[in-house]
């Protein structure tokens, strides 16, 4: 667990550079359940991709959800938290406008293309729930379905 709050302090940093919306409380959530799919650049990837998502949100307004995967590499769909839309009282879309992957190997820098795409999800204290995100880039479509085991997000805390 030590090594993904690094990760999502890693990623927390990297958003507020991105996010232009009023300020609030930064929080990181960890959802444990299934990766059901995966797509990177347009090539399936689910191979190595774990049970933990992170949810990821900065002072500055910046979300995003963060796929993990066994080799230590990341991929997270980040948007502004202001844009996001709530089609019922307990689902919601968040319009995504930026991919940030790393691939935990030194000596090769972490990427961040701009995209446009949608992660939907329900409230994730209701039970189980799917998160469903997809962006298309100018390397191709990224896409990461996951699967909530149905135990409350842990909050993550350095």
């Amino acid at each position: 667990m030590r090594h993904l709050w690094l990760v999502a302090f890693s990623i927390g940093l990297a958003l507020t550079s991105q996010a232009h919306a009023a300020p609030s409380t930064p929080s990181a959530y960890a959802l444990t359940g299934s990766c059901l799919s995966f797509t990177l650049a347009g090539r399936p990837l689910k191979r190595g991709c774990t049970g933990n998502l992170l949810n990821l949100n900065n002072e500055r307004g910046g979300t995003a959800f963060t796929f993990t995967f066994a080799d230590g590499a990341i991929v997270s769909f980040e948007g502004v938290g202001a844009q996001q839309v709530n089609p019922t009282p307990n689902t919601a879309a968040q319009p995504i406008n930026a991919v940030f992957f790393s691939l935990g190997i030194s000596g090769i820098a972490p990427h961040r293309i701009k995209a446009v795409g949608v992660c939907r999800y329900a409230n994730p204290g209701l039970g189980p729930m799917t998160v469903d995100c997809s962006a298309q880039t100018e390397d191709g479509a990224f896409t990461g379905r996951f699967q909530t085991d149905g135990r409350a997000p842990t909050e993550m805390r350095q």
